[in-house]
């Protein structure tokens, strides 16, 4: 289960006290519904959200202390802490135990010279130099660079680690692999989304994915043809990309 703060279900629902909305500015909630269900104890954005507002555990209207899932859930631990806002991010904080998760803060528009957009996601796993994330933003797992660069030393800015001692996980999901380092092509390259509802969550959307993108592969799709073309490539994310618009290089 991946949660999206943008689930129809939520999206439009009050944010704590304040006057946002999940969909807006619940990135944070949504991580730590994920890391709540992640260790076993199920929980969705919306609940939480209703919980953490009926205890009075938000500050400031909206805003959350890095230990409010454990004081919903008591045998959750706020293990650590750590603030890169003011230096490069230790990526070996990044590293976690079986019965550990952790959530990361990044720079949404990963440009810190013009301020800090903060956006919150929980680590799905990190091998140097891979990276991946379960974004609220998109509701799915993601390789760290699709949207936030090739820079997390300086796009983390604060890295929290939770820890349920005892807690034993499924084994996970395997990564997406790259298949080589596929790019968008000179010109860029349009998506074709199925269903056409979820346009809205594709790379690039409304217009091309920009010459050079990195593409996260997961195989190409025979029987798709479209305009005399007979390949297509599948994301990650589950949307086909023409093949003819690629181009195998190393990133």
């Amino acid at each position: 289960m991946i949660y999206s703060q943008r689930d129809p279900r939520w999206v439009s629902h009050e944010l704590g006290g304040c006057s946002s909305t999940i969909g807006e500015e619940g990135c944070y909630v949504a991580a730590q519904a994920q890391v709540a269900t992640d260790f076993g104890e199920p929980i969705d954005p919306d609940q939480l959200n209703t919980e953490l507002r009926d205890r009075g555990i938000f500050v400031a209207g909206c805003l959350l202390p890095d230990n409010a899932i454990t004081r919903i859930f008591p045998d959750i631990q706020l293990e650590a802490v750590y603030d890169f806002s003011a230096r490069p991010a230790d990526l070996r904080s990044l590293s976690a135990g079986a019965d550990e998760q952790v959530v990361i803060e990044v720079d949404f528009d990963h440009n810190p010279r013009d301020g800090i957009q903060t956006h919150f996601m929980k680590v799905a796993w990190w091998t140097p130099p891979g990276l991946e994330i379960v974004d609220p933003w998109f509701g799915s797992r993601d390789n760290f660079a699709m949207h936030y660069g090739t820079d997390p030393v300086t796009t983390i800015q604060k890295v929290i680690r939770y820890r349920k001692p005892g807690f034993n996980p499924a084994p996970p999901p395997p990564p997406a692999p790259d298949y080589g380092g596929i790019q968008a092509g000179p010109k860029g390259c349009n998506v074709r989304v199925q269903p056409s509802s979820q346009a809205a969550h594709a790379p690039g959307y409304p217009g091309l994915l920009p010459a050079g993108a990195p593409l996260w592969l997961t195989g190409n799709v025979t029987g798709e043809a479209f305009a005399g073309n007979p390949l297509w490539w599948r994301t990650y994310h589950g949307f086909f990309i023409w093949a003819g618009a690629t181009t195998r290089t190393r990133l």
